[in-house]
């Protein structure tokens, strides 16, 4: 049984290194024409980027660009954290419930010709992975949330 020990040891030394990731999600708006600061004002959140159909296109710096927005774009940070502090799959969720009292908007915004995403940049130090069941991903459908996954 001793011989055991250290053998169990680095079975869970391997898993620990195995199930490692942190991520954020961020919820990502464009629309043909609504303007951003009605975005901001229904969901409650302040955006880190955005900018309006029509405007003249920039860098992030401000450098302007040959060109027209030609359409509205909204982006803000609503989550981040580690599988150790909340998994992946149950901050999507928390996320989905914070904003679902305004599924009408989201329901809005897509009858209009634009569309809403949660974006999740998914970071890993070794493999790892997670299952989204279908009850989050009907929860995604219901309020019309799109969901992108960028994996590193």
């Amino acid at each position: 049984m001793h011989s055991q020990e250290p053998a169990a040891e680095e079975d869970r030394l391997i898993s620990d290194r195995l199930n490692r990731y942190r991520y954020k999600i961020s919820l990502r708006v464009w629309h043909p024409s609504m303007d951003p600061a009605r975005i901001s004002a229904t969901l409650g959140l302040s955006p880190s980027r955005l900018w309006r159909a029509g405007e003249p296109r920039s860098t992030p710096t401000g450098r302007l660009l040959k060109g027209e927005r030609a359409e509205t774009y909204w982006y803000a940070q609503i989550s981040a954290g580690t599988e150790a502090d909340t998994e992946l799959g149950a901050a999507i969720s928390k996320a989905i419930d914070r904003l679902m009292p305004n599924k009408a908007f989201f329901h809005q915004i897509r009858a209009e010709g634009g569309k809403a995403e949660f974006f999740i940049g998914w970071f890993f130090e070794g493999q790892s992975g997670d299952t989204f069941d279908c009850d989050l991903l009907g929860r995604l459908s219901d309020i019309k949330i799109d969901l992108a996954l960028d994996i590193y």
